[in-house]
């Protein structure tokens, strides 16, 4: 199983989302300012076989690359977890 350990999270952080058991493991990506590629990518690494997870790790991007990975954590769920820094 994959789990988001809270103690990994930077004080000021916080998760959206949780990633599903049954996943063959998973990507991590670390964006600032990636919400024009951010939706691509989130749909090509979900298209994948077997199926993968999807961390998004935002670092407080001002152009809501974070708010976008919280939709598609809203949208997907199980697939993706949004980390914000």
């Amino acid at each position: 199983m994959i789990r988001i350990r809270a103690e990994y999270l930077p004080q000021e952080g916080r998760a959206v989302g949780h990633l599903a058991p049954e996943l063959a493991g998973a990507v991590t990506i670390a964006t600032y300012n990636e919400a024009e590629n951010l939706p691509e990518l989130l749909e090509r690494l979900l298209g994948l076989e077997p199926q993968v997870g999807v961390v998004v790790v935002d670092d407080a991007s001002p152009d809501g690359t974070g708010e976008l990975g919280d939709e598609w954590a809203a949208r997907v769920p199980g697939r993706v977890v949004v980390i914000h820094r």
